[in-house]
C-alpha cells in the first residue's frame, strides 16, 4: 500500500480503494445473489492484500456476506466507520445462479456465449437486466464519491460491481472493463479530481494488481 496520510485533506480528491472479496465457499460459479461466505484461503487473501494499511476514513460494503463479513471485521479491528450499501452487491444470475459455466453450457446452449458478446442484449432466465445493474451501481458511486468527498475510502465488493464502478468513475462502456482481470481480493484504487465547486472534473486509475486481459478475436 503507498503513501502516509497526508496531514491536509484536499476537498476537491476522493480516493476510493476498490477491493473485490477473496475466494467463497463453493468455488467459482455463477454466485450473483447467492450469500455464500469467504472461504479460509479467502479471507487470507484479504487480510494478505489489506496489510497494515490503515488510511481509510470509512469503509463501505455491499450487504452479501462475502463482502460484509470482512468489512465488519476490519471495522473492529480499526475503528474506521462502516457502512453497507445495498446497490453495490452483485449483478442476480437469475436461472444460472449456483451454476459452472460449463453447466449453463450444457444446459442451455450457446446461451453463455451470447451473454458474453452482448449481455446488454441478451438477459439469463430470472437474471437482473445489465443495464439495470450499471445504473444502480452507477448512482451509488456517484453517491459516494459526493458524501465522501476529500476523503479516502475503502470499497468491499464484487467483480461485476467494480467493473461497473470503474465504466461509471472512466467514462468506459462496460464491455470494455471486461478486458480489466480482477482476480480475488484485487485491490484497485480511483483517485476522483473535483472543479472546486462540487463537480467531478476527471478519474485516474492506480490500480494494485489489476490485470489486462485482451479477448480473442
Amino acid at each position: 500500500m503507498p503513501g502516509c496520510r497526508e496531514n491536509t485533506v484536499d476537498e476537491t480528491k476522493t480516493t476510493l480503494d476498490l477491493i473485490r472479496h477473496g475466494a467463497p465457499v463453493g468455488g467459482k460459479k455463477f454466485r450473483g445473489s447467492t450469500d455464500d461466505p469467504l472461504s479460509e484461503d479467502g479471507w487470507r487473501a484479504m487480510q494478505r492484500t489489506v496489510g497494515d494499511y490503515r488510511d481509510w476514513d470509512h469503509i463501505v460494503t455491499s450487504p452479501l456476506s462475502r463482502c460484509a463479513a470482512f468489512a465488519a471485521h476490519l471495522h473492529d479491528q480499526t475503528g474506521i466507520p462502516l457502512s453497507v450499501h445495498a446497490d453495490l452487491r452483485e449483478v442476480t444470475f437469475g436461472a444460472w445462479e449456483g451454476m459452472t459455466a460449463a453447466q449453463v453450457i450444457a444446459a442451455h446452449g450457446d446461451a453463455l456465449a451470447r451473454y458474453w458478446d452482448d449481455a446488454d442484449a441478451y438477459t439469463p432466465p430470472g437474471a437482473e437486466p445489465v443495464a439495470d445493474f450499471t445504473g444502480r451501481v452507477a448512482a451509488a458511486t456517484q453517491h459516494l464519491a459526493q458524501t465522501h468527498r476529500g476523503r479516502r475510502v475503502l470499497v468491499v465488493a464484487h467483480a461485476g460491481t467494480m467493473r461497473a464502478m470503474l465504466a461509471a468513475l472512466l467514462g468506459l462502456p462496460l464491455k470494455t472493463t471486461m478486458c480489466f482481470d480482477i482476480p480475488y481480493a484485487c485491490l484497485s484504487r480511483v483517485v476522483i479530481y473535483g472543479d472546486g465547486d462540487g463537480g467531478a472534473q476527471n478519474a485516474i486509475l492506480r490500480g494494485h494488481g489489476l490485470q489486462l486481459r485482451r479477448r480473442p478475436g
